[in-house]
């Protein structure tokens, strides 16, 4: 009673405390929003919650490094999970489009499953696959819709055409959709 009697006192009070209540509760959840957007639910990925990350324990130490032969034993042996993809830390390297011009551009090392695990679509060609990681010779790499519409002038028959990445050559075989971008900015994705 004593709280009712109160609020028909002072109704300018009452008025201002929900208001600064309805602010607050929507302040959080807008930066929940955004914290659940870009930091706990991945950047990019399509469904995260198929995509549980694999960690590594030792007797010292919990982690997510695993050798490359180590993901394949993994891949090769998984028989309650599915494993389908591995990212490599992104390297710096400087590229040669077809205008002869080098730039440093930035590339990750992807397994064969990658674009397929994370929801990567292609705008042209087709994306890594895991006879890819076993290829000899030039590989082949994905190129993001950035580095196409800037280096390479969105040609459509970019496809099948070489570009020099570090002291190799490599051979386009898809432009990824434009809002991919798995990890952030990377601009190639080259097989393990």
């Amino acid at each position: 009673r004593y709280a009712v009697r109160l609020f028909v006192r002072q109704p300018a009070i009452v008025a201002l405390t929900v208001i600064g209540l309805a602010l607050g509760l929507g302040i959080a959840t807008a930066a929940f929003t955004v914290m659940n957007a870009a930091v706990l639910r991945g950047e990019g990925v399509a469904d995260p919650d198929r995509a549980p990350g694999v960690l590594r324990a030792t007797e010292r130490s919990v982690s997510t490094v695993w050798s490359y032969d180590e993901f394949r034993d993994l891949r090769e042996a998984a028989t309650a999970l599915q494993v389908e993809a591995v990212l490599s830390d992104a390297a710096l390297v400087r590229t040669t489009a077809p205008d002869g011009e080098g730039r440093v551009t930035s590339l990750a090392f992807v397994s064969g499953g990658f674009f397929a695990a994370t929801g990567g679509r292609m705008m042209l060609g087709r994306q890594l696959e895991r006879a890819d990681e076993e290829r000899i010779g030039s590989p082949p790499v994905v190129i993001s819709f950035v580095f196409w519409a800037s280096r390479l002038d969105r040609d459509p028959s970019v496809v099948g055409r070489t570009i020099r990445v570090g002291h190799a050559t490599a051979t386009v075989v898809g432009v990824a959709d434009r809002h991919f971008s798995v990890p952030s900015s990377r601009q190639l994705w080259l097989p393990l």
